[in-house]
C-alpha cells in the first residue's frame, strides 16, 4: 500500500477495483434499494419528483460503517491516514442515483484549505463509465492554492467562480469503475461527476473520512469512528480545566 499512498499524494486520487466484497455489496445495494423506495428525509428529489439522493446514511444502517472498515477499503484508508480514522456526518455520508441528464459537470473541491484536509471515499454500487457519467478528476490540483469558497456559503470551491481555476475546466479525467469499486479523492482535488447520457442509471455512496483530530477532546458526534480510537494530544489540562479564553479580532 505504500505505492497507493505516494500516487494519492502525487496525483490526488487512488483507485481501489473491486474493493468491495460480493456479499457486502449485495447488502448495501438492498439497503440503498430500501431507502430510495422509502423515501424517508432527509432526501433530494430530481424535478420529476423522484428520489435522486438520500442523505444521512451513517445513521441509517450500520452497513454503511461496515463497509469503511472492510479490507481492502480499511487497508487502503489506514495508508493514507494511519491508524485512526473516522469519517464525517456533515459532509457527504449520502448516496445518488443519477438519472440521463440529471446532474451537470462541474468541477469543484470538496473542501476549501488544506487546514481541514478529507478524503472522499466514492463506493460505486454499479458500473460507472464515461456513457452513464463516471467520475472525473484534475490530477494534481489538490496541490493549487486557496482563492475563495463556493457561493451559497457551501464547503468547498467551484472552480468555475473564479478566473484562475478556469484552465482546469478541460483538464478534468474520467476515472471509470467498476461495480463494487471504490475511488479515494483527496479533499481538495478537483472533480465532478460526469453527464450520464444513457437511458439507465448510476448510483454510488460518497463519505467524508480524515484522520482522527487529536486537537479535538471527543465531545461531541460529528464525526464517527471507523479504525483506531480517539486519541486526544492536545494540552490536557487547558481541555481539563477550561480555563482557556480565547477572544476573536
Amino acid at each position: 500500500m505504500k505505492d497507493l499512498a505516494a500516487h494519492f499524494i502525487r496525483s490526488g486520487y487512488a483507485r481501489l477495483p473491486g474493493a468491495v466484497p460480493g456479499d457486502l455489496l449485495a447488502r448495501l445495494g438492498s439497503t440503498v434499494d430500501r431507502l430510495f423506495a422509502e423515501a424517508r428525509d432527509p432526501v433530494r428529489l430530481n424535478d420529476h419528483g423522484e428520489v435522486a439522493r438520500v442523505d444521512g446514511l451513517l445513521d441509517r444502517d450500520e452497513v454503511f460503517l461496515e463497509v469503511l472498515q472492510s479490507a481492502p477499503v480499511r487497508d487502503g484508508l489506514t495508508a493514507l491516514l494511519g491508524p485512526d480514522i473516522e469519517v464525517e456526518r456533515f459532509r457527504h455520508n449520502h448516496a445518488t442515483r443519477m438519472r440521463s441528464g440529471e446532474i451537470p459537470f462541474r468541477l469543484h473541491r470538496d473542501g476549501q484549505h488544506w487546514s481541514r484536509p478529507i478524503v472522499s471515499v466514492f463506493v460505486y454500487l454499479e458500473a460507472s463509465r464515461v456513457e452513464n457519467g463516471c467520475t472525473h478528476v484534475v490530477p494534481a490540483s489538490h496541490n493549487l492554492p486557496y482563492i475563495g469558497p463556493q457561493a451559497g456559503g457551501g464547503g468547498g470551491t467551484w472552480a468555475d467562480e473564479y478566473d484562475d481555476y478556469h484552465h482546469l475546466l478541460d483538464q478534468a479525467l474520467p476515472i471509470p469503475m467498476d461495480e463494487g469499486g471504490v475511488l479515494l479523492v483527496h479533499g481538495l482535488a478537483f472533480h465532478s461527476v460526469g453527464v450520464n447520457t444513457e437511458a439507465g442509471t448510476r448510483t454510488s455512496m460518497v463519505f467524508a473520512c480524515r484522520s482522527v483530530d487529536d486537537l479535538r477532546p471527543n465531545t461531541d458526534d460529528s464525526a464517527a469512528l471507523v479504525l483506531g480510537a480517539h486519541r486526544f494530544r492536545g494540552n490536557s489540562a487547558t481541555a481539563e480545566s477550561g480555563s482557556l479564553k480565547l477572544r476573536a479580532t
